[in-house]
This record gives structure tokens, C-alpha cells and sequence, in this order.
């Protein structure tokens, strides 16, 4: 076995793969985040030589969807958690099994299937996503840009805009740039809130190691009037939580979350946006993060552009 260290949102951790893996050819978008084996890992994955025969989970399955990580199915297992992934048009089924507290996992990837990298790199982000939780930190569903040395994300459901809302900071907004288009890492360090580029951003490559403090977080929805509501206490929470991601049923992950996301609506502006796909509905998103910085706890009249 060869151990590959890698080093996401200042997190160290380790997958251990055979010889005749190669996980420089599967990874590619790992590369950047590639470090020295050194302190102890927020978790180790192993992934066995030769896949497992496929059997239908014993546990009680928990969670079944289609999303982009591909055809996931989440089922309970004693002292732990197992994770079915079909991904792409192969069918063929990988699988990882995982402590309950994500320190270590073992992955049953099939090697011959055209997908298999972009399995494993689905199965390694959803490890990572639970084991940061109880560290004070999160990965969220978002698209992330970086300006002024801040970062600012951009949550909402799939096809809300998320990517094209980037895009117009991109080309209205001298000096901004993608941090992340799909995964970012936001983690409370120090007592301040950071976000970090990760090997996982979606459709758009776009894997930086870096990390910016957060300037805030906007939660868009199509609109024909771009019009900006700042957002403060359970408002703010409950407009960062949909998107985190997180085993919902399991109490301590969950509580976990919660506290994060509690300090994060205290310290970073969050608000609605609702808007068109345009380069005003950026300056305005921009104006407002500036102007509620300051009074990010108090909730103002909305602010909106005709």
C-alpha cells in the first residue's frame, strides 16, 4: 500500500491505496491539496486491492438520492455507516464503509469502471464532510468568489444560479475571482470564519488551496427584481442550513453543525437575494455585504434595484 497525504481546509488526512492504484491519474484535482505526511490525520481511508462482491445493505437505510456525487444510498451499520455510490452511466456500484465518527473508512471501489476516479472522490468528500463537523467546520453546497481579501458564497438549490450569480462578480467586479464553484469549506479558526477552496467544485474546475476570511453569505432565488434582505438570528440560520452537509440523524454530527452555524450567522453578514441573472444584481450583492458588515445583527429595510 502506498499512504497519500493531503491537506484540505488546514485538515490532514490519508488515503491509503494499492500499488497498482494510482491516484495522481484518479485525483487529478487533488494535486494542489497534496502535502507531507506529518500530524495526525483527521482521517485515514483505505481502499482495498480488489472490491468486495456487492450485497444489499443489513442496516436500515437512512438516505437514498440522486444529487451530483451521483446515486447515493446512506444505510446504518453497527458502530458505523455505509455508503453505496453508483456514478456515471456504468452501473457499477462502489462502496465505502465508515466509523461513525469518520476517522477511518475503507473503500470498495471498482477499478475498472471508467467513473472510478470521480467515485472516489465523491466517497472521500462525503468522509470529509462529516469528520470536520465536530472540528468547527462545514462543507457547503455554494459557489464562493474572493474580492478585497474576503471570500463570499452563494447558496440555494441546484439551477437557482449559484455558478452564473459567480459569473457576474466575475465581470462586474474588478479583482474578483473563484475561490470555489460547488464545495467550499467554511471553518471557525482563531475565532474567525474562513473559507477554503477543496478538491471539489462541481463542473467548473477550479481547485485552489486557499482560504480567505468570510465576508458573507447570500442565499439567491430567481427573481425579475433584484432586491437584497439582510438576514440576522434564526433567519440567518436557517438560511445557511439547507446546503450543509450532514448526517441529519446522527445527533452528534448534527449538533455539531448546528453550533457552527449558529457562530457563523453571528459573525458574518448572511441575506436573501433575490435576482436576475445580471451584473447589477452583483454590485448590489456587493453594496449590501459592505453596508451590513457592521450591523450584520440587525435586520434593515431590504434594499432593492429596479
Amino acid at each position: 500500500m502506498i499512504e497519500y497525504a493531503y491537506r484540505v481546509a488546514d485538515f490532514p488526512f490519508v488515503v491509503r491505496a494499492p500499488r497498482a492504484a494510482d491516484l495522481g491519474a484518479l485525483l487529478p484535482s487533488f494535486a494542489p491539496f497534496r502535502c507531507r505526511p506529518g500530524s495526525a490525520p483527521l482521517f485515514v481511508c483505505t481502499l482495498r486491492p480488489e472490491p468486495l462482491p456487492w450485497q444489499p445493505p443489513a442496516g436500515p437505510v437512512l438516505d437514498e438520492s440522486d444529487t451530483d456525487l451521483g446515486h447515493t444510498r446512506l444505510s446504518l451499520l453497527p458502530g458505523g455507516y455505509r455508503v453505496d455510490l453508483s456514478y456515471g452511466r456504468s452501473g457499477q456500484v462502489h462502496m465505502l464503509c465508515a466509523a461513525a465518527d469518520f476517522t477511518r473508512a475503507e473503500a470498495s471501489v471498482r477499478w475498472t469502471d471508467p467513473a472510478a476516479g470521480a467515485a472516489l472522490s465523491s466517497l472521500l468528500r462525503i468522509v470529509f464532510a462529516q469528520a470536520v463537523l465536530p472540528r468547527g467546520a462545514v462543507s457547503l453546497h455554494a459557489s464562493a468568489v474572493c474580492r478585497d481579501g474576503r471570500a463570499y458564497l452563494f447558496m440555494g438549490r441546484s439551477g437557482t444560479g449559484k455558478s452564473t450569480h459567480a459569473r457576474q462578480w466575475l465581470a462586474a467586479l474588478s479583482g474578483t475571482y473563484l475561490l470555489n464553484d460547488d464545495n467550499p469549506t467554511v471553518r471557525l479558526h482563531d475565532g474567525r470564519p474562513w473559507a477554503y477552496g477543496t478538491p471539489w467544485s462541481g463542473k467548473t474546475p477550479c481547485y485552489r488551496n486557499q482560504r480567505c476570511l468570510l465576508g458573507g453569505v447570500a442565499r439567491l432565488r430567481q427573481a425579475a427584481v433584484n432586491r437584497y434582505e439582510p438576514l440576522a438570528g434564526a433567519d440567518a440560520f436557517v438560511a445557511l442550513f439547507p446546503g450543509s452537509s450532514v448526517i441529519t440523524t446522527d445527533a452528534r454530527l448534527h449538533s455539531a453543525l448546528c453550533g457552527t452555524l449558529s457562530r457563523l450567522a453571528e459573525s458574518v453578514p448572511v441575506g436573501r437575494l433575490s435576482c436576475r441573472p445580471d451584473a447589477e444584481a452583483a454590485r448590489l450583492c456587493w453594496d449590501a455585504f459592505q453596508e451590513t458588515t457592521s450591523s450584520k445583527n440587525q435586520i434593515t429595510n431590504p434594499i432593492q434595484a429596479q
